[in-house]
């Protein structure tokens, strides 16, 4: 580890930060409170913004290097992936402090540049990391609306780019999915259904409600989760633990657990007892999930044991 770390000092040097600070100061007012807030704001904006752009000056830059073009346009991008980096430190530092740069400016007069534009601007791995939108004003975004975004994406992709993560995602797509031959079905895991007349189904209702909720929520939470910030795990963490608290409070019977278990696998052998719900595979793992760390002994008692 020492040996590499040698190396990578030796041979790749980090960029130094040594953009001067404004000097802004801010008092302890509103209107301060509300220049600090919507700095943080543009700061985040600029953090997802230098690093998207960075990866496409480095993916242009890799074509360039593999086709042996070291011309002007591959020193442009060299240079633009170095001031990216120090555009990226400074949006990071910027949620503290000002300095003598706006990013964001900086950033769109980098993509405004022709060695950044390209009618088709996207790496082949872009097509598995561009995030797609699937909330909008606080609903589920309809899937054909989703399924153009994805194709607006796979349109964007040009092949003939080269860069590492390429390699990479060739690689993943080499790994060979499981066998589908001589499984064993699913119902099998399950144990003998509980006696009883019928599960509980204005409860069953209620747990779908907790859970369609909270899928909701994750999915929001996702698309302005920051690894940057530890207190941004604070609010899903809240939330997890409020609806394992809910179903507890529900207290559901071994069967009513049963069938939640049962139709969220899309195991509907007898339906006769209670209505098939057709959405219930939709959030087959967060189901399962939260049943597990709401009511972890019946919900064990629910399968099989090993031998």
């Amino acid at each position: 580890m020492v040996k590499c770390a040698k190396i990578a000092y030796r041979d790749f040097p980090t960029v130094v930060n040594e953009i001067a600070e404004s000097g802004v100061a801010y008092n302890n007012t509103m209107a301060d409170y509300a220049r600090m807030d919507s700095n943080m704001q543009g700061a985040q904006k600029a953090i997802g913004g230098s690093s998207d752009s960075a990866q496409l000056a480095q993916s242009y830059m890799w074509t360039k290097v593999a086709d042996r073009e070291y011309d002007i346009e591959y020193w442009q991008l060299y240079h633009n992936t170095v001031i990216l980096a120090v555009l990226a430190q400074v949006s990071i530092d910027g949620c503290k402090k000002v300095f003598e740069v706006d990013p964001n400016e900086d950033i769109l007069r980098i993509r405004s540049q022709q060695c950044m534009n390209r009618e088709k601007d996207y790496p082949k791995f872009m097509k598995y990391t561009h995030k797609i939108a699937v909330t909008k004003n606080g609903k589920e975004r309809p899937y054909d609306e989703i399924k153009k975004d994805k194709l607006k994406v796979k349109q964007r992709i040009d092949e003939s780019i080269v860069c590492p993560m390429n390699w990479l995602q060739e690689c993943l797509d080499k790994i060979q999915g499981i066998s589908k031959r001589n499984c064993v079905e699913t119902y099998e895991y399950l144990a003998l259904r509980p006696e009883g007349k019928m599960a509980h189904s204005r409860q069953m209702s209620k747990v779908r409600e907790i859970i369609e909720n909270y899928d909701f929520f994750v999915k929001k939470y996702m698309l302005t989760f920051d690894e940057e910030d530890e207190d941004s795990i604070l609010p899903f963490i809240e939330k997890t633990e409020k609806v394992i608290q809910m179903l507890r409070n529900t207290r559901m019977s071994q069967l009513t657990i049963y069938r939640l278990i049962e139709t969220s696998l899309g195991l509907e052998r007898d339906t006769r007892s209670d209505r098939v719900y057709r959405d219930a595979s939709k959030y087959t793992r967060k189901m399962l999930n939260m049943l597990y760390m709401s009511n972890k002994e019946k919900f064990l008692e629910c399968f099989v044991k090993s031998a």
